[in-house]
């Protein structure tokens, strides 16, 4: 017994000693080839699954909502830095039509031209009609303005009202360059204004947030009704298992009782045999009968009690067992 016991102690060690070889090559393997065992596992994991696919499939609803959120977020401020832009290029344009305007007050002086006189009222008008023409401009004249216009071009202008004019000429470019950015300023702002409002009525994040929160209870309702399943199927194995363990108890009670009635007939037969025994020994023993002779039976007989001596003895130990 202790040789076998050396001889399974040193293979245990022999089987210890090469299983700890083959985690460390296994390990290796492992950290070679970058496999994750966790995940492997959660594979197996119908409950785990689900639950990861409903976490995946939440993580992209919500960052693709904030991807388009963060999209709008950027074309908002794209928006407001054109602003920025058009109003740097009113407030340049505006400031050269400014210094024009000082140029023809200056050329006024240089003329000796009174504000009030009738030749700068005259110009006046020639400047406002001028001005009627840019781009995007609101100066309009009214009929008789039209028609005095008409009358003073008649009648010719001065070399001041010329020179005036050429410089209001000037302003041209710069009022379309105005017009154009303040038209910009407008639409801008008006596509920012409908953005704010269209998000105010449908935000994609709060609704992203909701479709996930949907995601993951429908991904718990089957998650719990995975584990009933699971709960279910291992009752009924629990069950199984049971009647199994019933069923083999009830045939080793049934063979027992078998072993017990037995027990019983033989010490039924060994009581019949000790009562012919006393029956017999008492007619040896009567009168007439040959002393050697009765005595060579009751040994026959003794011998033959012995042999039901060791079958009574074998009965009671399959009593006990």
């Amino acid at each position: 017994m202790k040789v076998n016991q050396s001889n399974n102690e040193m293979s245990n060690i022999a089987l210890k000693t090469s299983g700890t070889q083959k985690n460390k090559a296994d390990n290796a393997n492992k950290k070679s080839t970058s496999i994750n065992g966790n995940s492997l596992k959660i594979t197996n994991d119908p409950m785990s699954v689900k639950r990861a696919q409903a976490k995946k499939q939440a993580l992209k609803i919500i960052g693709d909502a904030y991807d388009a959120d963060k999209k709008i977020d950027d074309d908002l401020e794209t928006r407001r830095g054109k602003i920025r832009q058009y109003k740097e290029v009113i407030g340049e344009n505006r400031k050269a039509i400014k210094d024009l305007e000082g140029q023809r007050k200056a050329l006024r002086d240089e003329y000796g031209v009174d504000p009030d006189s009738q030749e700068e009222k005259n110009l006046e008008l020639l400047a406002k009609e001028k001005e009627s023409h840019f781009a995007g401009s609101k100066t309009i004249l009214s009929y008789e303005e039209q028609l005095r216009v008409k009358e003073i071009k008649e009648k010719g202008l001065t070399e001041y009202q010329e020179r005036s004019l050429e410089l209001k000429g000037y302003e041209e470019p710069y009022a379309a360059d105005e017009y154009e950015a303040r038209q910009g300023v407008v639409t801008e702002n008006a596509i920012i204004v409908k953005t704010k409002l269209e998000r105010l009525k449908d935000d994609p994040m709060v609704d992203a947030n909701k479709e996930a929160e949907n995601i993951m209870d429908e991904a718990n309702k089957d998650i719990a009704q995975i584990a009933m399943a699971e709960a279910k199927d291992y009752v009924e194995e629990k069950q199984e298992e049971e009647k199994e363990k019933a069923k083999e108890q009830k045939e080793k009670a049934e063979e027992l009782q078998e072993k017990i009635d037995e027990a019983k007939a033989r010490r039924k037969e060994e009581e019949k045999f000790t009562e012919d025994i006393i029956e017999n020994a008492q007619e040896i023993s009567g009168p007439g009968s040959k002393i050697q002779e009765a005595q060579q039976e009751v040994k026959d007989m003794m011998n033959r009690m012995k042999l039901v001596e060791e079958d009574v003895k074998g009965t009671k130990v399959d009593e006990k067992l």
